[in-house]
């Protein structure tokens, strides 16, 4: 998980978002309280283009917890931290949202911990107060937490799941060994170029990962 900074609300939401929201309370009241009553369509009208485009934008196609690439082989989701049948007031607050690939947004559902809230990508920074990386013989890297709430984060979304260790530890791999390279000769033009591209590709998948190990490693 990385930090990113909030881009200015899309137009749609400017224009119509307390709209929105008003006659989805309404529509809440209607049925007395019962949310489940209301239809989905109340909930999604900030499904425009310019939402998706922004959030893309803000998170370089990258879901907002485990960094993959959203939008290629899997549709992006427009994820509500505070979950919208939950807080339903919040459903068309621009910052309630976020990017998210569907198995991290399957995973996390409506869980949200009042006490230990999910971390936000935009207001908690640095992330690293909460989160590290660790690297394990037989679990490869996972994703660790010095917090509570990196903790529920970390649940709440399975960040762990076999796949993700998985690709994490096969790009650890290659950045540990460029990492030793540039280690064994610092001040060569080769490992100035080599901690370049390091910068570089710490801007996309796994970046906040790859940024971990080059500051643990001094490079």
């Amino acid at each position: 998980m990385k930090n990113v900074r909030r881009l200015d609300k899309p137009p749609s939401l400017d224009k119509h978002g307390e709209n929105w929201t008003e006659q989805l309370l309404k529509e809440i009241d209607k049925v007395r309280g019962h949310i489940s009553k209301v239809p989905e369509s109340s909930f999604i009208k900030y499904n425009t283009d310019d939402v998706k485009s922004t959030l893309y934008n803000m998170y370089d196609a990258l879901c907002c917890y485990c960094e993959e690439r959203v939008g290629v082989v899997e549709y992006a989701n427009i994820e509500h931290r505070k979950p919208k049948r939950k807080f339903p007031g919040s459903t068309y607050e621009w910052d309630n949202m976020h990017l998210s690939c569907t198995t991290c947004n399957t995973q996390k559902g409506d869980k949200y911990n009042k006490k230990y809230p999910i971390l936000d990508a935009v207001l908690d920074n640095p992330i690293e107060e909460h989160l590290e990386y660790k690297v394990s013989d037989s679990d490869g890297v996972y994703l660790s937490w010095k917090t509570k709430r990196g903790e529920t984060t970390v649940e709440d979304t399975d960040l762990n799941r076999p796949r993700l260790k998985e690709q994490r530890s096969y790009v650890c791999a290659r950045v540990l060994q460029v990492i030793l390279a540039i280690k064994r000769a610092p001040h060569s033009s080769r490992a100035r170029r080599a901690k370049a591209n390091l910068l570089i590709q710490s801007k996309g998948r796994y970046g906040s990962m790859i940024r971990y190990f080059m500051k643990q490693n001094n490079v």
